[in-house]
């Protein structure tokens, strides 16, 4: 079967001739859960078959203490091994409900982009993000509301970093290193503190390059009680609201809690 094209015209005639070349890092933590390992194995033999000349696609395995260690070391394999795009996945993800994520990606076109995987407890957020002016207009960023995903692609102020996708080209606009968890001037803001997931979103979108969320591609998240909560899984929304948590979150974010209309709004 031939690779169907992409969305980015600059991806179809740049790899007019050859195979698009994407490196699969797992950035582990500690030991991988078997219900990860499992999935990805499952995942590896079915893809190894199906993407048989139209992708080329290798693995590898960051584990240190420090995870902004392993991200920069998995960018410097992939670059390594002449690969073109990066998919970074936590070793808490599971895939087995995105046999196709690949090919999703590559028609999505977008050179940052990211799944969609929800919060292993408490509030069960989706893990994506949306910048807002906090007091004194300090940048500030709250969950989205499953109400305000819908069901196609759409850009976001930030994607969860258990699954990023990348063109390692956006790599030649911003300076190493490229995760970083202390504050610099070509890095982060120099007065405040968000996690590298978000970081790394921020400098994307400050060089231009605005990352996307693909809705399509679902991943689970392994749970300590060993449950991988996904989609069919997780909560009902209306079991998750009647949680004394959830009206002090958007109080919280909102200074009020948020109600219907107010999703409607934040998400305009």
């Amino acid at each position: 079967m031939k690779r169907r094209p992409s969305k980015n015209s600059e991806w179809n005639e740049r790899f007019a001739k050859r195979l698009p070349h994407i490196f699969i890092a797992v950035i582990a933590f500690g030991d991988i859960s078997q219900e990860a390992y499992a999935s990805h194995f499952s995942w590896a033999l079915q893809a190894g078959a199906r993407l048989q000349g139209r992708f080329r696609v290798s693995f590898g395995v960051f584990g240190r203490k420090e995870q902004y260690r392993a991200r920069n070391g998995a960018v410097m394999q992939a670059t390594r091994e002449g690969a073109d795009f990066l998919i970074m996945l936590d070793d808490d993800q599971t895939l087995h409900q995105c046999p196709d994520m690949i090919e999703k990606f590559w028609e999505l076109g977008q050179p940052v982009a990211g799944g969609l995987y929800y919060h292993k407890g408490a509030l069960y957020h989706p893990v994506v993000m949306k910048e807002f002016a906090g007091p004194n207009g300090k940048r500030k960023f709250r969950y989205l509301h499953p109400k305000e995903i819908g069901t196609e692609p759409m850009p976001v102020d930030a994607l969860g970093g258990g699954c990023h996708f990348i063109d390692l080209k956006v790599f030649d606009k911003i300076k190493e290193p490229h995760w970083w968890p202390y504050p610099h001037e070509e890095c982060f803001l120099p007065d405040e503190y968000f996690g590298l997931d978000v970081h790394f979103c921020m400098k994307m979108r400050e060089h231009g390059i605005q990352p996307w969320l693909h809705p399509g591609i679902h991943l689970g998240h392994v749970a300590n009680s060993r449950v991988v909560v996904d989609a069919s899984t997780r909560p009902a929304q209306e079991t998750i609201e009647q949680d004394p948590d959830y009206s002090i979150y958007w109080r919280n974010v909102y200074g009020e809690g948020i109600g219907n209309e107010r999703v409607r709004n934040s998400a305009a």
